[in-house]
């Protein structure tokens, strides 16, 4: 019952949020498009870039396009892995990048060593989800107990925490994936960096 009720008021309240923001935005546009200035003639104006005479002189190469790089690489900032509300949680730190090029002249030590790295990591990262995973669980007995609702913003933090651990575990794989395709580019019978599954 309890559960209900807070469910249809976050629902509530969700919509009502919804609604102001599309409300807002709405005005907003209307504004802006009544306070533009009408377009202006257009003139034609020839304007050429010094970068064009020397890009007409120099040979061309192709493209080089990572279009499998799907994955944000970009580190998470600080306090996404640092205890949050006294929840004694604390995210392993990322293992460093190992260049599969550089890799290849220390005869494939590196290479495993990156590997066994990123299953560690894998395997502190699953302890620390399950770390914040208990405590929100504890938080809501104790809401329920108490009779009083857990802070939303609370559970939006923690869902953030957990959602990115779980992008830093493919980040890991991709790193380690990129090293392995680095190293065997350097002559290894294999023809790509093998699968990597977690």
């Amino acid at each position: 019952m309890l559960k209900d009720k807070l469910r249809n008021e976050t629902f509530k309240t969700l919509a009502v949020s919804a609604g102001l923001i599309v409300a807002i935005a709405a005005s907003g546009a209307f504004l802006v498009a009544r306070a533009a200035p009408a377009p202006a003639k257009s003139v034609k104006v020839a304007t050429t870039f010094a970068s064009e005479k020397s890009k007409s002189n120099t040979a061309t190469f192709a493209a080089s396009c990572g279009d499998e790089m799907t994955l944000d690489m970009r580190p998470d900032p600080a306090w996404v892995g640092q205890s949050f509300a006294k929840d004694d949680c604390w995210a392993p730190a990322l293992p460093a990048f190992i260049d599969g090029y550089v890799a290849y002249t220390a005869g494939g030590t590196k290479v495993e060593a990156s590997r066994a790295s990123m299953e560690k990591y894998i395997a502190q990262a699953h302890v620390y989800q399950k770390c914040i995973a208990s405590f929100v669980v504890a938080k809501r007995a104790e809401a329920e107990k108490t009779n009083v609702p857990v802070d939303k913003a609370f559970l939006v933090i923690e869902d953030h925490r957990l959602a990115a651990s779980k992008a830093n575990e493919k980040k890991v794989a991709t790193q380690v994936e990129i090293t392995i395709a680095q190293y065997n580019q350097n002559g290894s019978d294999c023809t790509d960096g093998g699968d990597i599954v977690f």
